[in-house]
């Protein structure tokens, strides 16, 4: 489960069509301009990565700047193509073929203690007081999800986690 700031309008369009709808809202990560201009990608607009994940949107309230949303994942996706924007808002022809296994792919048995010493390391050299106890319940997709969004990682590094086959 990730927040969803909806602060411009087009993204505020955006929740509101998907909530009129199913209540889904497909999630991509823009590229880091850096690194999309030193690997040519083209331009015009943000550059997306072509793997992304379906939400469904749980709670949804309005606030000063815009609206508030959680969405939790489904299934990731791969972007066949762009379709033409819909009030502001970009649209992707998407395939979930590869993903298709994700839904089940709650990883419980895995050994997390590498993983957490490197979290333990990292939480330190930023001064964070993240208590890595509430980690000892959580599954494996549960704890790598709280990691990504408790560190500052780097687009590319959630990118990275994102693409991953399995947490192994």
């Amino acid at each position: 489960v990730v927040p969803l700031v909806a602060s411009e309008e087009r993204y505020r369009n955006l929740l509101d069509d998907a909530l009129a709808g199913d209540g889904y809202v497909g999630i991509l990560q823009p590229v880091e301009e850096e690194w999309a201009a030193e690997v040519g990608l083209p331009g015009g607009g943000p550059v997306l990565y072509y793997v992304g994940c379906l939400g469904q949107i749980g709670e949804c309230r309005e606030e000063e700047d815009g609206y508030v949303a959680l969405v939790q994942g489904v299934i990731r996706f791969r972007v066949r193509g762009e379709l033409p924007g819909v009030r502001g808002y970009r649209r992707m022809a998407v395939d979930y073929g590869e993903f298709l296994e994700d839904p089940e792919a709650i990883e419980q048995e895995l050994d997390f203690s590498e993983l957490k010493e490197v979290v333990r390391q990292r939480i330190e050299s930023n001064g964070s007081e993240l208590d890595l106890a509430i980690m000892d319940d959580m599954v494996g997709t549960e704890i790598v999800t709280a990691l990504v969004h408790a560190l500052p990682f780097s687009s590319a590094e959630r990118q990275a986690l994102v693409e991953t086959p399995t947490l192994q």
